[in-house]
């Protein structure tokens, strides 16, 4: 029988203050940022706002242009949701993370912003279950 690992490995809060700097050592931008440097295989990006995008997403596609000359790399979804919805981002369909935030560089940087990162593929799966479910019905729109 396989042992769980505590909660505390499993559950990162990332909070922001307006000067950029992240409770704890971790903020919105520097978990996105990770997290897309970490990608191996698949990234989900649902928000509402994407300003200044190359910044924001410059990483990812560093990223992605080192899997790809690999063969690794396999899928990049984005979609836009109605604003009253918090932002994800699901890695690999192992990670998640929701926030407050939306994928700017204000959200990223400057301004107070509450996430979860839940490392679990579980709850990973279940939620791109539900956001395809969204899609299906059309009330989520693909946009890449």
């Amino acid at each position: 029988m396989n042992a769980r690992p505590p909660l505390e490995d499993l559950i990162d809060f990332v909070i922001t203050g307006p000067d950029g700097t992240g409770a704890g050592g971790s903020s919105t931008r520097v978990v996105v940022r990770e997290m897309f440097q970490n990608a191996r295989e698949s990234v989900v990006v649902i928000g509402y706002a994407v300003h200044q995008g190359q910044r924001v997403f410059q990483t990812l596609a560093d990223r992605m242009a080192e899997l790809t000359t690999l063969g690794a790399f396999s899928e990049v979804s984005m979609a836009c949701r109605k604003p009253s919805a918090p932002g994800f981002l699901l890695l690999d369909a192992c990670q998640v993370f929701v926030s407050s935030g939306n994928f700017t560089e204000a959200a990223q940087q400057r301004n107070i912003e509450v996430g979860v990162l839940l490392r679990s593929p579980t709850v990973a799966d279940r939620l791109l279950r539900f956001l395809d479910t969204l899609v299906e019905r059309a009330q989520l729109r693909r946009v890449l």
